[in-house]
């Protein structure tokens, strides 16, 4: 049976990673229609790389030049022509059944999209074990309290399915205001466009990806605060209130931020498999980015004229 599917990677001078995720659908035991790959470095550096595969698989290459990656994504949509349409990202993965799986999320026509199961491809690392967790227990919650149904921060473009006639119906697009240089929360606001569109998701944990979390501590940092930022700005378009933070930890002086230490621990670091030093060091490198994600989110508070 063929696949009616576009599998498109953006990329940005991870020639190395977006290989090895080449390969990973090159193992698929079924392949996708289509493998879009949107390049977002003016250098052309996943180009070779894209040649290098041709012959093993249907891939096109296109180059975004415009910086952030919800351009890139926009331009998948213009693409795109096939009826289901998946991303993923250069430093992921992919199950060798995954498109197998995505494909049969949509097989009822209700569906509109499916969000799989991201596992860590390198959880050993200390500092990657503490995005990984952190990231994976908000996303669990959130999943758990809506009845395990997908909600606007459940929406994840390293492991996705879309029914393509229903977003270009609602004209979804990424919007590039909630995507930088540094991080990108587009895919969240647009998780916030899919409520708004009233268009019903499933969460597909047999869609599995293994992605690469990052190692470099001060490119964390940078994230964590720029993340901030947007989530304020996320806050605003949105009118949530401390939705994208837990208010109770702005002053660290406070007792209870102190008694909750134990209990997040336990909460965050649950099924990591580490010496005791490892879960200590991942533990406090965890602590200290979600101090600087709070700390960009409250500054932009801080400077809101419009407050």
């Amino acid at each position: 049976m063929k696949s009616n599917l576009t599998l498109a990677i953006l990329t940005k001078n991870r020639p190395r990673e977006l290989s090895r995720c080449l390969q990973s659908i090159v193992l698929q035991t079924k392949k996708p229609k289509r493998v879009l790959i949107i390049d977002n470095d003016r250098t052309r550096s996943g180009m070779p790389v894209a040649q290098k595969f041709i012959t093993l698989l249907p891939v096109d290459y296109s180059i975004e030049t415009k910086i952030g990656t919800a351009y890139g994504r926009n331009t998948v949509f213009k693409l795109c022509s096939t009826p289901f349409l998946g991303f993923t990202d250069d430093d992921c993965i992919l199950d060798k059944h995954w498109v197998r799986e995505a494909e049969k999320n949509l097989l009822d026509p209700r569906v509109s999209y499916a969000i799989g199961q991201s596992l860590p491809l390198n959880p050993e690392n200390p500092l990657a074990a503490a995005t990984y967790f952190h990231h994976q227990y908000w996303f669990n919650d959130k999943l758990t309290k809506n009845k395990n149904m997908p909600t606007a921060f459940n929406f994840d473009t390293k492991n996705i399915i879309l029914r393509t006639k229903d977003f270009k119906k609602h004209r979804l697009r990424f919007d590039p205001l909630f995507s930088t240089v540094i991080a990108d929360s587009s895919d969240t606001d647009m998780g916030f466009q899919v409520v708004n569109a009233n268009l019903k998701g499933i969460y597909s944990p047999r869609m599995i990806v293994n992605h690469k979390e990052s190692t470099n501590f001060w490119s964390l940092i940078n994230k964590s605060k720029s993340r901030g930022e947007l989530a304020y700005k996320l806050s605003k378009k949105w009118h949530l209130t401390n939705e994208f933070i837990d208010a109770s930890q702005k002053n660290l002086l406070r007792l209870s931020v102190l008694r909750q230490v134990p209990i997040e621990w336990q909460r965050y670091l649950h099924g990591y498999k580490q010496s005791s030093i490892h879960k200590m060091t991942a533990f406090i490198a965890l602590k200290i980015l979600e101090r600087v994600y709070l700390q960009g989110y409250c500054t932009s508070e801080e400077n809101d004229p419009t407050d």
